[in-house]
């Protein structure tokens, strides 16, 4: 430092330049003069650090609202709400190699056969370029979101608030040891810094995160490699997110990255005295206590510049006089008193003050002397060695430590994009939080009539319905959930089953026709054995299939969340009651009736049989009830039925019984039968009175005429109607009916 610094700016890129403090002595001896060059810009890295890759840079704006039904994770009728932004990119302070070399050479074509001590380059040996020493790096990034009182935490400027007769207990990172910030516009400050985190830290978890929350990772102790990087990412909420976005497609970014160095530098050859006499010192520092128990670094150098000026320590400096700009050199060094500092404390923690106190926080005071301490400590209560004389004496090349800040703005991505707008896509994303963690909800209600044996089997005859749910794995392999339905249920039952919704390309082996929002279904109708139509004469069941699967083998693909199982999406003809339209007169008087299902065309459909109602004079009035239950897509409610009817004979005469032509009917429900005569088309005569009674006289004629008499009470009449000779389906020419009273 003593020599100058020489700043480069090549292609927007600042370097500075620092000669080596042996340059003078190095090249004498016929070897190589040193250079150390340290950026001056932090900017963003590329991949690879190939100069024209692409930035390390991400930035993610997201929002979602998430209910338990659209997102995995959230249960019962929680609601959640949130907005923000995902911060990502990694910062450097190297410039391209070609700049490096290019600046380099500018040293050289500046210096080269120069007289200047420490810059000039006198010999043919070429010189030699280094970076900087870089003993600590401490490093942050600005910050958008304001405090509680509303404003914007920046990093502390490096001066000391904290009341020095207090320990201090700071947290947060801007109050790491060492931490500084240089270089900041004061008017970006805040007036009021307190030791906290940067940003608010707020967050509602029913609100999601609070507008302006602010986090940032990666901040504090950084690389010491002027070509290293750091890498940074935060998590800011939505009013960051809105700026950051807008800002970073601009020409100019409100983010800024600082890097708070310490570098390691050489004086010159140099004679340091110090002289002093340890009474007058302890006597200064007990009238300076006040009543202050422990002493601080800062206190105690106040105190000692107070000596300096005040003749109660002497302090000498002296510079090889042969050097160019002694006197430059020594004024500096003098100005520098933390150089000379330390070696006083050195002598004063063995003569004047005690070690330090046990659990006693150290101050966070400007470092940058020979050493750090900051300690507290206490004036002794002895002084044995006031008779002493304070002198220190040494000469020799001395170290120190420099603070240095690089601070700069992160921008260049709007013309990146402006060039390529297809980077557009590379660097800012936006997510949508409904669309993952995703949840594919399928509800299932159950939609049957249950059956109702006391009410003439009632309802459908479901034993249960079944439904099986399946999503494929990565592999595409379908993973069925399933679910059964009984009559014992709670009518409002529903089986509800969720999945997390996968991305096509996260499946193998997709399976035919599936989409991610699509799941397969699969639902069975079981039914119950038929009834025994013996045990209730007035109700036939007929059941193709014990089960009856509503969707085909692999199942339907559906989208729908909301999915009913009906038990009636069977086949079935459903008919009753069935009644007849004759009122039967006596218990000799029968009428068969049967039913079977036909398809479209008419025909029988074979897999099912016949069956047959009868109906007597007793029960007659009670309605018959026929239901069909088949997976057969044939059968529909289309049937047709065939009347037998039949007039019971006695021991001397015999019955008739006739059968009536097939009736074809539709539509299920109440069916009227009817009942045809045997004078009706198409019906035939099985049996019909025919000849005389055994063992009775041949009848009288009947009269064509009726009789004028009256019937006494208790007698009888007979009425014969006439005969009639229109042959009957040409069974017989002839038939006589008879009515015997």
């Amino acid at each position: 430092m003593a020599g100058g610094i020489q700043p480069i700016v090549e292609d927007g890129y600042e370097l500075i330049y620092y000669p080596d403090v042996n340059n003078y002595e190095l090249q004498r001896e016929g070897k190589a003069p040193v250079f150390y060059y340290l950026p001056n810009y932090v900017h963003l890295a590329t991949k690879n650090g190939v100069e024209d890759g692409d930035r390390m840079f991400s930035m993610t704006r997201f929002s979602g609202v998430q209910n338990s039904s659209t997102t995995v994770g959230v249960t019962g009728d929680e609601t959640r709400e949130v907005a923000g932004g995902v911060l990502a990119f990694t910062a450097t302070s190297a410039p391209p190699d070609h700049v490096l070399e290019a600046s380099q050479q500018k040293i050289i074509e500046k210096f080269q056969a120069k007289d200047d001590f420490f810059w000039g380059i006198r010999g043919p040996v070429e010189p030699h370029f280094r970076p900087v020493i870089i003993m600590s790096n401490t490093t942050s990034v600005s910050n958008l979101s304001p405090n509680a009182d509303a404003e914007v935490i920046l990093p502390e400027d490096g001066t000391d608030t904290t009341d020095p007769s207090s320990p201090a207990t700071p947290s947060g990172p801007t109050r790491q040891s060492g931490y500084k910030s240089y270089g900041i516009p004061p008017f970006l400050r805040s007036r009021n810094f307190t030791p906290r985190d940067f940003g608010r830290k707020t967050r509602d978890a029913s609100s999601g995160l609070d507008p302006w929350y602010w986090t940032m990772q990666g901040q504090g102790n950084g690389s010491i490699d002027p070509m290293g990087q750091n890498a940074y990412s935060a998590l800011v909420g939505a009013y960051p997110a809105a700026l950051l976005w807008e800002s970073f497609h601009g020409a100019y970014s409100p983010i800024f990255v600082q890097q708070a160095l310490q570098t390691k530098f050489w004086l010159p050859s140099m004679e340091i005295t110090i002289r002093g006499n340890w009474d007058k010192v302890f006597e200064h520092f007990s009238a300076a206590a006040s009543a202050r128990y422990l002493w601080f670094q800062a206190d105690i150098q106040a105190e000692f510049n107070k000596m300096k000026i005040s003749g109660g320590i002497e302090v000498e400096v002296k510079v090889d006089t042969t050097i160019p700009g002694a006197e430059d050199i020594e004024k500096y060094i003098n100005e520098r008193t933390d150089l000379v500092f330390q070696k006083f404390m050195d002598q004063a923690k063995q003569k004047i003050f005690d070690p330090p106190q046990p659990e006693v926080e150290a101050a966070q005071a400007e470092s940058g002397g020979l050493g750090i301490w900051g300690a507290g400590l206490s004036l002794k209560y002895r002084r044995d060695s006031t008779s002493l004389d304070l002198y220190y004496h040494e000469k020799r090349q001395m170290t120190y430590l420099h603070n240095h800040t690089i601070s700069s703005s992160l921008e260049g991505l709007a013309d990146i994009i402006e060039e390529n707008p297809e980077k557009e896509d590379l660097y800012f994303h936006t997510v949508y939080l409904e669309d993952w963690p995703k949840k594919l909800s399928r509800i299932l209600k159950p939609v049957v009539n249950w059956p109702q044996p006391d009410q003439n089997w009632a309802g459908e005859p479901v034993a249960f319905l079944s439904a099986q749910v399946g999503y494929p794995n990565t592999n595409g392999e379908t993973m069925w959930q399933g679910k059964v339905f009984q009559k014992t249920d709670p009518e409002d039952s529903t089986w509800n089953v969720a999945m997390s919704q996968k991305f096509a390309d996260d499946v193998d082996n997709i399976p035919a026709g599936w989409e991610p929002d699509k799941t397969f279904i699969k639902r069975n109708v079981h039914f119950l054995e038929a009834p025994d139509q013996t045990a209730n004469p007035f109700v036939s069941m007929q059941i193709s299939d014990n089960m009856i699967e509503l969707d085909p083998e692999e199942g339907s693909l559906v989208n729908d969340i909301t999915l009913e199982v009906r038990a009636d999406k069977a086949a079935k003809v459903r008919v009753g009651p069935i009644s007849l339209n004759v009122e039967l007169e006596s218990s000799k008087q029968v009428v068969e009736v049967y039913l079977r299902a036909i398809d479209d065309d008419g025909r029988p459909i074979d897999e099912f049989d016949t069956i047959k109602f009868a109906f007597g004079d007793e029960d007659q009035q009670t309605g018959r009830f026929w239901s069909l239950f088949t997976s057969n897509p044939d059968v529909r409610s289309i049937y047709e039925y065939q009347v037998r009817a039949i007039v019971k004979g006695s021991f001397f005469t015999k019955g008739m019984e006739w059968i009536g032509p097939w009736t074809r009917s539709i539509g299920n429900g109440p069916l009227m039968i009817n009942v045809p005569t045997p004078e009706d088309e198409g019906v035939q005569i099985v049996k019909e009175y025919k000849g005389k009674p055994a063992g009775n006289p041949e009848p009288t004629p009947p009269s064509t005429t009726p009789s004028s008499e009256p019937v006494a009470p208790g007698s009888s009449s007979t009425t014969v109607n006439p005969p009639r000779s229109t042959p009957v389906n040409g069974n017989c020419s002839e038939r006589t009916f008879k009515e015997i009273k």
